[in-house]
């Protein structure tokens, strides 16, 4: 209700032109300027101006005038203006002014190199006139989080597994994000669509252009029309297609990503291509393409765990995984390989009894692989296969051949994949060869900087890995119940499932520990080698949903909850419930309004 009603007193559209012969404004010169209003309700005037990097001593005068009378009139201390920063002057009320001629006058009483120069002007409406179309968005949303409401009374009241409530819950959260968020406003969607696409075309590795400075591929999207974040856009590209021409696009951070990365999201692409050439229904295919796989692969995860389902199941109904996986990024499929790959292990750990059959040794190997190659930096996780007991094997020596092929095999294929991108890597930021060199020469220093940088950006980390921030990291979500949801999932990993004590799990919570630490070293160097400039005392360009992945190996490192034989009756609880639903409605909310604006 309160983004309802902000929508309708103060949701503004602005209109922005240069001024029309710009010059400094003295006590000789005046400058005059036209416009005529598309809408009802200018509410305010937005000028830029630049001081010539100077403090003014002088007073501007603006007056806006209609018909040649003077409707509102402004006495601004010039050294009150910023440079190159809009000076906003608000008007005493609204006014009808759709179809009415006004005229901007700006004068001084400044001399002659003491005075500022208008660049450009806002008109800023507060109108719901143009926005008649985005009421069917707002009827939508409101009937998805009543249908939310209704699925969170129906797991409540009905007594039902967990791994069937999480995928309900799961479902129609995931249709808050569908229903508000544009395309291709998920961090680096539009690279992900360039990649996939190229993928759904059969090419698996990425081209340079022309001049050797550039990842990408001469694709038919000459003009998407979709890379805005807003619905009105959408809206008025809804029938780009594609085209006939082909044109080069950029899209070295993605080119670097391996092409199992996007088999999902390339099948969806290929398919809809098959049926039409427009673009929305393209890109939407790819969409649920993805989201339907990390689905699937999330219910047999929470199915196969033995235990914490109920911290699982919150972990991946955080709003940034959520808002991840409806989208092109293979960033929520990381996260639910991961998970899958934690469950299974910890199922053959403490539930199956017999032998590993011939798929589940297929399987660990798959896994394995599919995790170093969507992302090299993931491939500790691989650690946590020495948790399998040798009593699943038929021998001891059995354990060691398939744990030296698993390792031989997955770091040989990633660092053939690393050679083969290693000529995008060295495009898309910072020196990656001084970086490395600067590393090895002063790895105290390096190691000083990493304790520096997440000593310095831990708790925004911890905000954006949960939600905090949405969308391309612009809209942002009401802090408290991110604290809210922080806490819970805090209590939840110190508290819940207390119920007996297993003195003999000192190894198990030791490579937890191992995978969590060479995890976060590999995220770190990477980022630093890749997007950081050489010597830099932080690490920039690290982002919360990295680290989303690691919060189960956390919980199996410090819980003193152990398997228990009625586990599987385990549930997610009233109060967890209801937040991850708040959450996620005002995440959804909070997307919509912003992509509306």
């Amino acid at each position: 209700f309160t983004f309802i009603k902000h929508f309708q007193e103060y949701s503004t559209y602005i209109f922005e032109d240069n001024i029309q012969n710009s010059m400094e404004i003295t006590n000789h010169n005046e400058i005059i300027q036209e416009f005529i209003c598309e809408y009802d309700g200018l509410n305010a005037l937005q000028i830029l101006f630049t001081t010539n990097e100077r403090i003014n001593n002088s007073t501007l005068f603006v007056e806006l005038l209609q018909d040649d009378k003077c409707i509102q009139k402004y006495d601004v201390k010039e050294s009150l203006i910023a440079d190159n920063i809009y000076l906003i002057l608000r008007l005493d009320h609204k006014i009808e002014s759709k179809g009415q001629k006004y005229i901007l006058r700006l004068t001084s009483d400044a001399i002659s190199g003491n005075g500022v120069t208008p660049l450009k002007y806002k008109l800023q409406y507060s109108t719901l006139q143009h926005k008649d179309s985005y009421r069917p968005f707002i009827l939508i949303q409101i009937f998805v989080i009543l249908l939310c409401f209704i699925s969170i009374i129906y797991c409540c009241k009905k007594t039902i597994s967990i791994e069937k409530s999480f995928i309900l819950l799961w479902c129609v959260f995931s249709l808050l994000y569908a229903c508000s968020n544009t395309m291709y406003n998920v961090p680096d969607e539009s690279h992900h669509f360039y990649r996939a696409y190229e993928i759904s075309m059969g090419h698996m590795i990425s081209e340079m252009n022309d001049e050797g400075t550039k990842g990408g591929r001469e694709l038919p999207l000459v003009d998407t029309g979709f890379n805005s974040k807003y619905w009105q856009t959408f809206k008025d590209s809804l029938d780009s297609r594609l085209s006939k021409e082909v044109v080069f696009k950029n899209f070295s951070n993605t080119a670097l990503y391996a092409p199992i990365s996007y088999i999902p999201q390339a099948t969806g692409i290929l398919l809809a291509r098959l049926i039409t050439d427009r673009l929305a229904i393209i890109t939407y295919a790819g969409r649920c393409a993805n989201w339907m796989c990390i689905t699937l692969i999330l219910y047999f995860a929470i199915k196969l765990l033995p235990f914490g389902k109920e911290f699982l199941s919150l972990i991946l109904l955080m709003p940034m995984n959520m808002h991840e996986a409806f989208s092109l990024s293979p960033d929520g499929m990381v996260v639910a390989v991961s998970v899958f790959m934690i469950a299974f292990v910890m199922y053959l750990r403490y539930v199956q009894k017999n032998y590993l059959s011939i798929f589940q040794i297929i399987l660990l190997y798959l896994l394995a692989i599919v995790i170093s190659l969507y992302k090299i930096v993931y491939l500790p996780f691989c650690l946590i296969y020495f948790l399998i007991p040798k009593e699943r094997f038929s021998s001891i020596k059995q354990k060691i051949i398939h744990a030296v092929i698993v390792a031989v095999t997955t770091i040989l294929i990633a660092l053939i994949w690393l050679q083969i991108c290693n000529k995008f890597l060295t495009h898309i930021g910072a020196n990656s060869s001084l970086q490395i060199a600067n590393i090895v020469h002063h790895p105290i220093i390096y190691v000083t900087t990493i304790f520096r940088t997440y000593a310095i950006y831990s708790i925004q980390l911890l905000h954006q890995m949960v939600g905090s921030t949405l969308g391309q990291l612009t809209v942002n979500v009401n802090s408290i119940i991110v604290m809210a949801y922080i806490f819970m999932l805090f209590y939840k990993l110190t508290l819940y499932g207390r119920i007996s004590i297993d003195r003999g799990r000192e190894y198990e919570k030791c490579i937890f520990g191992i995978v969590i630490f060479f995890i976060v070293l590999l995220i770190s160097t990477s980022i630093y080698v890749q997007w950081t400039w050489v010597g830099e005392n932080l690490i920039l360009g690290l982002q919360g949903r990295y680290f989303i992945s690691l919060l189960l190996p956390l919980y199996f490192m410090v819980t003193k909850a152990t398997y228990i034989d009625n586990g599987e009756n385990e549930q997610i609880s009233f109060v967890a419930l209801n937040l991850a639903f708040a959450f996620n409605a005002c995440s959804g909310i909070a997307i919509l309004f912003y992509c509306l604006e």
